[in-house]
């Protein structure tokens, strides 16, 4: 995929700063989720989660299926479920992405022991992976985009994207991105959602979620984005990536 991204020098696919406790929690969990987490269930802010899944070698439709069953009863039968989107990357098909978005912590601990999921464990007790799924959790921000309603459907482009800032720039970082969210949410046409809060777990790791539509499969609205002025501000606070831990890691993919 060629694209403009304006982000400084960055990496595709696999965040550089891995966690053990986060990389080998398996999707929609089955084993006990670590207690700080489960402590701090709230009425507080909307709880987002960022996936990635890769599929071995003859296993990715079946994945692939079993994620369209997850997204379609996920959002019946949770009430606190308020988005499930997936869909392939966009440079290897065995690779999925996902965001889920919840109403609070609590509503993605209900989702955890969902009956709905029995199909997904037994898929995952399988072995399907390529190495274990990666999982970003957050809480999102005020201002935060909502989830499309009604849905979108299939054919959007998103972006999941992670972010870690130096802790001396962090008063900068956040009006630079307030600036850019409210921007990107209330005057870009054809931007449906940007969405973006603070690790659940690690201070000044930042995950974002983003989803066009438009010509060219979305890439028209994300074309539009790039070139906005709020977002001019953006590249202006990134550089050449200085204010960063370690270059941002964008995941791009078209939802289905």
């Amino acid at each position: 995929i060629t694209l403009s991204l304006s982000f400084p020098p960055y990496r595709r696919q696999q965040h550089a700063h891995t966690m053990t406790g986060r990389n080998i929690l398996p999707l929609l969990a089955l084993l006990s989720y670590p207690q700080k987490f489960v402590s701090a269930l709230s009425n507080g802010p909307a709880f987002g989660v960022n996936v990635r899944l890769a599929a071995k070698p003859g296993r990715r439709d079946e994945m692939a299926a079993l994620l369209r069953l997850n997204r379609d009863a996920t959002l019946k039968n949770e009430p606190l479920s308020q988005q499930f989107a997936y869909g392939p990357d966009a440079d290897d098909p065995a690779v999925f992405h996902l965001h889920e978005r919840f109403a609070s912590r609590e509503g993605f601990e209900q989702h955890r022991s969902a009956e709905h999921l029995a199909d997904w464990r037994s898929f995952k007790a399988s072995d399907p992976f390529v190495g274990a799924p990666t999982f970003d959790f957050y809480n999102l921000a005020e201002g935060s985009g909502a989830a499309p309603a009604p849905p979108p459907g299939p054919g959007i482009f998103c972006l999941n994207v992670d972010i870690r800032i130096r802790p001396e720039v962090r008063a900068e970082f956040l009006e630079v991105i307030r600036n850019n969210a409210r921007g990107s949410n209330q005057d870009e046409p054809l931007c449906l959602q940007y969405a973006w809060g603070e690790d659940a777990e690690v201070r000044n790791l930042f995950h974002f979620h983003e989803e066009y539509k438009g010509g060219d499969g979305g890439k028209e609205g994300f074309g539009a984005h790039a070139a906005a002025p709020h977002f001019k501000e953006w590249e202006k606070f990134a550089g050449d990536g200085g204010p960063f831990v370690e270059p941002p890691v964008v995941k791009f993919f078209t939802t289905l």
